[in-house]
């Protein structure tokens, strides 16, 4: 019931162990280094909102580019470990990098609030000076990925509406807001891109991200990781807005 444990064995060989796979991910990205070909595999993960609203474009401009480079895109909202090589690169909106990476910040996000129009009619809109969450539902964030700065905020500040809706995946909370469930706090790209939704307040900075392009220090040299990097930095860069 409480998971595996270490036999005394086990605890010998850890330690050892441990070195042994260091070792082992340093060389194999010390190989990864020599290899300087525009062509082979990349994996890329982003979250699920941004990969089905914004990032489509840009991948398909950077394909087009480079048609030997494969992209591997993983969609998840996870945070997945670029130390152990699950991937290569990671697109991600947070207010810093943390870990064991390297990054450029590549935009700022905003995020802000929205509805559907059938449930502003039912409940009426939010007080954009002082909004005030009674009598109010919202759709709010999974506990797993509760340390996002959306969900942060509405623990904060909609404590008096009810929760009519958990979710880990943006794409699900955006058809539970269309349906009318409830007020959803997602980002401004996928939010003033749909036309059942209402956004019912300007763009809060206590949301705000910014935008990361990263990877691990051992592998940002590698031509194709580099290449990819750099591409979506520009190709970003100019759709700033």
């Amino acid at each position: 019931p409480h998971g595996y444990a270490l036999t005394r064995a086990g605890a010998l060989l850890a330690g050892p162990a441990r070195e042994l796979r260091r070792a082992l991910q340093e060389f194999d990205a010390r190989v990864l280094n020599f290899d300087q070909a525009l062509a082979g595999a990349v994996r890329v993960t982003t979250s699920d909102g941004l990969a089905t609203a914004f990032l489509a474009p840009h991948l398909q401009a950077f394909a087009a580019a480079y048609p030997q480079i494969v992209l591997e895109l993983v969609v998840e909202n996870r945070v997945s470990d670029l130390a152990e090589r699950e991937i290569d690169v990671a697109i991600r909106p947070a207010q810093r990098l943390t870990g064991n990476m390297v990054g450029r910040k590549a935009a700022t996000m905003g995020y802000s609030l929205y509805a559907s129009r059938d449930y502003v009619q039912r409940c009426g809109a939010l007080d954009p000076q002082r909004p005030d969450f009674s009598g109010h539902a919202v759709c709010h964030y999974h506990p797993a990925i509760e340390y996002f700065s959306t969900a942060k905020w509405l623990n904060r500040h909609a404590r008096k509406a009810r929760v009519a809706a958990r979710c880990n995946h943006l794409g699900a909370m955006m058809a539970l807001a269309r349906a009318g469930i409830g007020i959803a706090a997602i980002p401004c790209v996928l939010g003033d891109a749909e036309p059942q939704l209402v956004r019912l307040l300007d763009p809060l900075p206590a949301m705000t991200t910014s935008l990361w392009l990263c990877t691990h220090p051992s592998i940002r040299k590698v031509a194709r990781i580099r290449t990819l990097l750099d591409f979506l930095h520009d190709s970003i860069a100019r759709d700033r807005a």
